[in-house]
């Protein structure tokens, strides 16, 4: 399956939501870790559908299209939405029955210790050249 058709946009929520019961996991997923792989797992086996919104993000590593394709190849997401930053209240405020995951604290702190390890790691190869 091209993993691409995953990614809709906000106009499209509507059409797909109907069906079933979703939870929505709100993140940056930048970078996408090994954690928030688990962390979507953890909610499907619930036996919800997965709908993952990217948070829009001044300062990541990557952008929001590429931290959405990267999320739509995980095999327990059923759809992605890039989040456009400007809404006044979340993208799900019009779905009263779709539960909704969204720990910004946990998400900054998860991608600023991704980071650190990457410094690290890169000065502990600069050591040893």
């Amino acid at each position: 399956m091209d993993t691409r058709r995953k990614i809709v946009g906000v106009a499209e929520l509507p059409d797909k939501l109907k069906d079933g019961q979703w939870t929505a996991i709100v993140g940056l997923f930048d970078p996408l870790t090994a954690l928030q792989a688990e962390r979507i797992a953890a909610h499907a086996r619930t036996g919800r559908k997965i709908l993952a919104v990217i948070r829009p993000g001044a300062d990541t590593l990557l952008s929001q299209e590429a931290r959405a394709v990267l999320v739509a190849a995980l095999r327990d997401v059923e759809l992605v939405v890039a989040s456009l930053g400007t809404e006044s209240q979340p993208l799900w405020r019009d779905y009263p029955d779709l539960s909704v995951d969204d720990d910004e604290a946990a998400e900054l702190s998860r991608s600023g210790d991704f980071a650190q390890y990457i410094l690290q790691r890169a000065a502990s190869n600069h050591h040893e050249t």
